[in-house]
């Protein structure tokens, strides 16, 4: 698929069911996708592949989380949240590893690290699998970013849930270029 294919067709699928890439295909993608941009060569980058029972630790992780910020929700509600890991056979958990106080401002390395999330994605799509990009309160959490062994300036950026699409892409709406695109005078 050409890039421009693929940036085109990407979509984000919620509905997402095995299989996933295997772990070959999943190595070869992300070492690619490493390679996006980074300013100062910090690297700035941690992730977690989460599969299989993991992402049943997952959501007791995410559990444990919600009932520390309302320890009175029920039990439907726990079971909820307890599946919400389960809808889809592979999870890519991004985080920018954040160097405090170096010359490469923090935002820029947020940016790198979103930057590698989109690259994951484009070419999960390129080899024909489906994600979706989640964040939330299970993104920004202190809970469990302490979890996941992260320092407190570092951020997660998100989710990212991998699988087969089980549905068809939507019709794309066309995007005005005209709206988003400003002209430049002093």
């Amino acid at each position: 698929m050409l890039l421009e294919d693929a940036i085109a067709t990407r979509w984000s699928c919620s509905q997402l069911v095995a299989p996933a890439p295997t772990e070959a295909q999943l190595n070869t993608l992300l070492q690619i996708a490493l390679n996006a941009p980074d300013h100062g060569l910090l690297r700035p980058w941690s992730l977690w592949c989460i599969q299989d029972n993991q992402r049943e630790q997952l959501g007791e992780l995410f559990c444990q989380s919600a009932q520390q910020e309302n320890p009175l929700l029920t039990e439907v509600q726990l079971a909820n949240i307890r599946s919400r890991p389960l809808r889809a056979p592979l999870i890519i958990m991004v985080a920018a590893s954040i160097t405090p106080e170096h010359k490469i401002p923090e935002i820029e390395q947020v940016m790198s690290a979103a930057t590698l999330m989109h690259n994951i994605q484009l070419l999960l799509h390129a080899q024909g699998y489906a994600s979706i990009w989640r964040t939330g309160e299970w993104a920004y959490n202190d809970y469990i970013k302490q979890a996941f062994g992260l320092n407190h300036h570092d951020q997660m950026m998100g989710y990212l849930y991998v699988g087969t699409a089980a549905t068809t892409p939507p019709a794309r709406q066309p995007i005005a270029l005209t709206a988003h695109l400003k002209k430049f005078a002093l």
